[in-house]
């Protein structure tokens, strides 16, 4: 074997290291956005399993607030939270499935939601309340449109359920 052929050979192994090892490294990385991305929706699972046990133990007040009963001072800040944390849940779960590249224009986050305000008028009423409370604020911060591409998607997941509701 002459040193002519013994260097071809030698190329020939070390550009078949770089592609394996590109290809190691293109693994790793794919592996590393599966984790990540398991990671975020135990996140957004482990949130809202916390929210519903919030809500569980305090039902009488999440019951008679959806209806739109009356609430004591402090059953109404109850409610309040009980209905952020609902809005948080869903806004930062479809935040995340964005942040993933995913198409969230009407992500099951925003319709779930949007099926909660839907079906129990108290828990709308408190949700335009706080929205209506809170727009003047993000018209000062200048909140990125994200923020309110939400609350438009949920109004308008609910207009669709108010003209689905409306055929039957």
């Amino acid at each position: 074997m002459d040193f002519r052929r013994i260097n071809e050979v030698a190329e020939l192994i070390g550009i078949a290291a770089i592609v394996a090892s590109l290809i190691f490294v293109g693994l790793q990385m794919k592996q590393a956005s599966d984790i990540a991305q398991n990671e975020i929706s135990l996140g957004i699972y482990a949130t809202s399993v916390e929210t519903n046990n919030e809500m569980s133990e305090r039902a009488d007040i999440w019951i008679r607030g959806s209806r739109g009963d009356d609430l004591d001072e402090t059953e109404s800040f109850i409610f309040g939270n009980l209905m952020q944390n609902l809005n948080n849940d869903a806004f930062f779960a479809r935040s995340m499935r964005a942040q993933l590249g995913e198409d969230v224009r009407l992500s099951t986050e925003v319709y779930n939601f949007a099926r909660i305000l839907h079906e129990y008028p108290g828990a709308r009423k408190a949700w335009f309340e706080w929205q209506s409370a809170y727009q003047p604020y993000r018209a000062l911060k200048r909140m990125p449109l994200e923020s309110e591409s939400f609350s438009d998607q949920v109004r308008e997941a609910l207009k669709s359920m108010e003209e689905l509701q409306s055929r039957e």
